[in-house]
């Protein structure tokens, strides 16, 4: 799962699992160092790409699910949260998503998503359901 955007407003994608014997819940977000989880089957990996510090910035939050599961199943559920803040507020977000599945298959998404006016408090955005939902190991 891929998600891009514009920085007048930046976007995040979240990625949260649970197994099916329910011992609680997995949060992957963008922190560097997790790839290790990848490679054992024991969890995804969500890496941050592009820098803000230049004339027309684009970045990207990428999702990688392991080939592999170790243990139970998992369910890993996606949303996009966008921060309404000094800097994004009254703006329209801007960006995509693309998005393959374990079996194949693609989709993209464009997104412009119109952001409420300055009111002078900081708050988020949460889209969770602009994602298809993946399921990792057969069980």
């Amino acid at each position: 799962v891929a998600l891009y955007w514009t920085a007048d407003a930046p976007m995040e994608l979240r990625a949260e699992s649970r197994t099916s014997e329910a011992r609680g819940i997995e949060r992957t977000q963008a922190q560097p160092g997790q790839a290790d989880d990848v490679l054992r089957g024991d969890g995804g990996h969500l890496m941050t790409f592009g820098s803000a510090d230049t004339a027309s910035p684009i970045l990207a939050h990428v999702y990688t699910a392991p080939r592999d599961v170790i243990g139970p199943p998992r369910n890993v559920r996606f949303s996009l949260e966008i921060p309404i803040d000094a800097q994004s507020c009254g703006h329209v977000a801007r960006g995509g998503s693309a998005q393959t599945g374990l079996t194949g298959g693609r989709s993209q998404m464009e997104l412009e998503v119109p952001l409420p006016a300055c009111d002078g408090q900081n708050s988020v955005l949460r889209l969770p359901n602009l994602l298809r939902d993946l399921t990792l190991g057969s069980g």
